[in-house]
């Protein structure tokens, strides 16, 4: 091969590598980790660069010692940090700066000639989770399973030392990955620092810490200071992996500087005076400090395991003191995000103090929605930083002393609640309160087909059927059609199908059905609600990861004829052309709308549920706001979306009275 060409080919390589860079950083935008890293185990030049979400957009670290090259580092655009490090950040609409950034910092600082020799980036965070008991894996094959989900998802390399421990960039301290072998836990851990023991306020400096970090353990051993962050392993994914890594970096980027600071300050400060300027810190001090330290570590593992549908409530207990009363509810959004709400009449009543601690809790992140309800929300990958927030209002706002002045907290369902009911007389009494509540949400017509079933909008076909029999409300579906291996699809339902409470799994010919079902003493609206939208939920997501795991026992699966399940969130191909075609809301008749759908009852009928959801969620933003632009702007998108519903609206009409058949359903025995 020529010169020429071998620098053709090169080029070519800097080019395939900067695209799939481009994109692996547009994952890091939506909560993702990336680690650039080389591919060989001893490189003659090692190198490690991270990048991971910030607030401006994506942050980029040198995860390695570069302390000899940082002129040359802050030449190409790298920031040092008074702790040594360099980072810079971007946000989401630069992300091309960011890979020039990169492609520059290999090739010139690590004189990296050819992509070949960087390790693969990973295909991120997103796609199928599977969970494994830590009761079927050993400590060696769950530290196998963790590098390697590391570098298959986050991309990078790293190999284990001769300790057993995973190697864990992070630039001016040595972390490790762990396992441990007393309990099902991953443990992600870095010595901070040597010799404290003479630091002065040392325990002092350690419980402030301790008390902003919960979920991170500070330990003194041998003289050196130690940092940890456990990570409850019992059922392995790479999803706790991943939230464990996110929060770690979290506090080296955030937390560790300011600990620095505290352990090395040119004027110590001193953390706590009373009369006299003497120095309280005491053992009642620490263990305030440490109890609010274990109450926020619990209440952080809680909310990772809190689910859709459930609250955790956390008050202030009512016979201590007199006046507002601090309560944080605690729920999971429709989006699966983690929210703290605190309603404004728990605050102080005077005007004055009021503010004083809206400001505050603005000043925190908490955001003021309208109806008076602050609110706090994070991704499931920051649940610490919401405990941690919630434990600094508790302590600061309503000035809790101590845990111990909290009422029990306890985390239950939602349950709807029933205000005003009607016990139905027969079948067809309940039948049409249920059709009378159904056409109220979809407003429009509901058909009822020969057999007394409502089709709902799902991806895989299922129905809705009330009993004439007993009332009781039956929702029943088809996941796949048709199982090439039944055995192996009988033995999944006997041993899996307690994942599912509420839902029956049966196979029926070769057919594998799901069905849940609602006893109606007193009928409400509130009732039918909650059980359809859970019933929805499960259908299109969990009822998606049913048909996947069974997939892996049986590679043949043949899905439902109708089911649009898809790897990405795009919309539908016909939604999609609906929307360039129609983008004026005027230009298509009913029957263009129809055509466009290929006339297809089903097809209409789901592509109406998303775009309900498109226009629910687009609302739900502008109310939430912080500035009239966005709102507006939300707003507009919010329109567009109802307007999309009632053009899908009319062509089910046309639709429906040209062919009312809703095609093929099965029974569900029993």
């Amino acid at each position: 091969m020529s010169d020429f060409d071998s620098d053709a080919f090169t080029a070519e390589a800097w080019q395939r590598f900067q695209e799939a860079l481009a994109l692996r950083l547009s994952d890091v935008v939506l909560d993702d980790l990336l680690f650039v890293m080389p591919r060989d185990s001893d490189p003659n030049e090692p190198f490690a660069l991270r990048f991971n979400p910030s607030p401006e957009g994506v942050r980029g670290t040198v995860a390695c010692d570069a302390r000899n090259r940082a002129q040359a580092l802050q030449r190409l655009g790298w920031r040092q940090l008074d702790d040594g490090r360099f980072i810079v950040e971007r946000p989401a609409d630069q992300i091309s700066d960011l890979v020039q950034l990169a492609v520059g910092t290999l090739q010139q600082i690590w004189s990296v000639a050819d992509p070949g020799s960087v390790a693969y980036l990973g295909i991120g965070r997103r796609g199928h989770c599977s969970e494994l008991p830590a009761a079927d894996m050993g400590p060696d094959l769950m530290r196998d399973l963790i590098g390697s989900e590391i570098e298959g998802r986050t991309g990078g390399h790293f190999p284990s030392r001769t300790d057993g421990t995973i190697f864990l960039p992070t630039t001016h301290i040595a972390s490790s990955i762990g396992v441990s072998h007393d309990d099902p836990r991953i443990d992600i851990f870095a010595c901070l620092a040597t010799d404290v023991t003479g630091t002065p306020h040392l325990e002092c400096i350690l419980a402030e810490v301790r008390r902003a970090w919960p979920s991170i353990e500070l330990v003194v051993s041998d003289d050196d200071l130690y940092a940890a962050h456990l990570v409850d392993a019992e059922i392995f994914s790479h999803d706790r992996v991943y939230t464990g890594l996110i929060t770690w970096f979290d506090f080296i980027d955030n937390g560790l500087p300011d600990l620095d600071r505290r352990l090395h300050p040119e004027n110590p400060p001193v953390p706590y005076l009373s009369t006299g300027d003497t120095m309280i810190c005491n053992g009642f001090d620490e263990s305030i400090d440490d109890a609010w330290r274990a109450f926020g570590h619990d209440l952080g593992n809680r909310l990772a395991d809190l689910a859709p549908g459930d609250s955790l409530l956390v008050e202030q207990a009512r016979e201590f003191p007199e006046g507002p009363h601090g309560v944080l509810t605690f729920t999971v959004t429709g989006g699966r995000r983690v929210r703290c709400t605190v309603v404004a009449t728990d605050l102080h009543p005077t005007w004055e103090f009021f503010d004083e601690q809206v400001t505050a809790m603005k000043a925190a992140g908490w955001r003021e929605l309208r109806g008076g309800r602050l609110i706090y929300e994070v991704g499931r990958r920051r649940v610490d930083e919401l405990a941690r927030v919630a434990v600094d209002s508790l302590r600061e706002i309503w000035e809790v002393v101590h845990p111990s002045f909290l009422a029990d907290e306890t985390s239950v369902p939602i349950e709807p609640r029933v205000e005003v009911g009607a016990a139905p007389k027969s079948g067809d009494h309940l039948q049409r309160m249920v059709i009378d509540v159904l056409e109220d949400i979809a407003k429009c017509p509901i058909t009822v087909d020969e057999d007394g079933d409502v089709r709902l909008p799902t991806r895989s076909p299922s129905w809705l059927r009330v009993r004439s029999d007993e009332p009781v409300i039956e929702f029943f579906g088809t996941l796949i059609r048709t199982v090439q291996d039944p055995a192996a699809a009988a033995v999944f339902i006997a041993t899996q199908s307690r994942r599912w409470l509420g839902i029956k799994l049966t196979l029926t010919d070769s057919t594998l059905m799901a069905s849940t079902s609602m006893r109606v003493k007193v009928f409400h609206r509130k009732n039918l609600v909650t059980t359809l939208s859970h019933w929805l939920d499960f259908i299109d997501e969990t009822g998606m990861e049913i048909v996947a795991e069974i997939a892996e026992l049986d590679p043949v699966v043949a899905p439902t004829a109708d089911a649009e399940a898809t790897d990405d969130d795009r919309l539908p191909d016909p939604l999609q052309t609906l929307i360039v075609l129609d983008d004026d809301h005027t230009s298509l008749t009913a029957r263009d709308v129809a055509t466009i759908c290929r006339f297809d009852q089903s097809a209409i009928l789901r592509y109406i549920h998303t775009s309900q959801e498109q226009y629910l969620s687009w609302k739900s933003s502008a109310d939430d706001a912080d500035d009239a632009e966005e709102a507006a702007a939300c707003r507009h998108e919010a329109e567009a979306w109802d307007a999309t519903v009632d053009k899908l609206r009319g062509a089910l009409r046309m639709v429906v009275l040209g062919d009312s058949d809703v095609g093929r359903k099965r029974d569900v025995a029993g």
